[in-house]
Parts: C-alpha cells; structure tokens; sequence
C-alpha cells in the first residue's frame, strides 16, 4: 500500500525512534510510511530533498500537495495528520509563525539527540521499516 504521507528520521537516534514508534502507534488510518534517513532513496523523488536537511531534522513529505515539510513544520504537520487532539496542536503548529519560534528549539534538541537519548536510556532504532513506502504512486 502507498502511503500518504511519509517521515523521514535519524534511525540512530533513540529519542527519534521512540517518537517514529509512537507516531506509528497512533497512526489508525496508516498513512505514515516511516523510514530511517540511513535508509531513505533520496533520488527518488524530484524535490530537491537531500540527505543533509535530514541529518539535521525530522522531514515530513506530504505526497498529497507533493510537498516537504522539516524540523517544527514536519512535527506540527504530522500532528494534523494524526488527527484528533493532534490537529487541533497540528493547525495552530502549522502557522507560518510559528517555525520562527520553535525551530531554534527543535534545533537544539536535534543538535544534542544522541546524547539526550543516552541520558533517556534509550538505545538504536527499535522500529520495523515497510520497504513498500518507497514505491512511487
């Protein structure tokens, strides 16, 4: 099945994989393909998307508007997505604005993960991939 949607992530990275499983486990309508940037055919899609923006953060591509989204922007849209409460966290994130705001947070977690997920007890990529999230629709 394509997905709708699809998250690119630092498989490395304990904290990303736990977020990565989460996001999976309230992923009801299975929208989300999920895949490790380790992973990812960056060739594969023609918008520019390169390895090094996902080194640096968590990428969202919506293959609904064909666009990609990273860092507090591809949170915020995931969140939308998931629906419920989340949208509604999702909409108000998705402002424009309110990048501005947030990234430079999102940054300096993401700048620090590694040593934040050993801090956190958490180790490698505990997640199960789907091959077929890679597959041009």
């Amino acid at each position: 099945m394509i997905k709708e949607a699809i998250i690119i992530y630092d498989g490395e990275c304990g904290i990303c994989s736990a977020i990565a499983e989460w996001i999976r486990s309230k992923d009801k309508n299975n929208q989300f393909g999920i895949v490790p940037y380790q992973k990812f055919d960056f060739g594969h899609f023609e918008n520019n998307l390169t390895i090094y923006e996902a080194m640096k953060s968590v990428i969202l591509i919506d293959k609904q508007n064909g666009k990609y989204y990273k860092a507090s922007r591809a949170v915020f849209e995931i969140a939308k997505k998931l629906g419920g409460i989340y949208k509604v966290l999702g909409i108000i994130g998705s402002n424009p604005f309110i990048p501005f705001v947030f990234d430079p947070i999102y940054y300096i977690i993401a700048r620090n993960r590694r040593q934040l997920s050993l801090l956190l007890g958490y180790k490698a990529c505990r997640i199960d991939f789907d091959n077929k999230i890679l597959e041009k629709s």
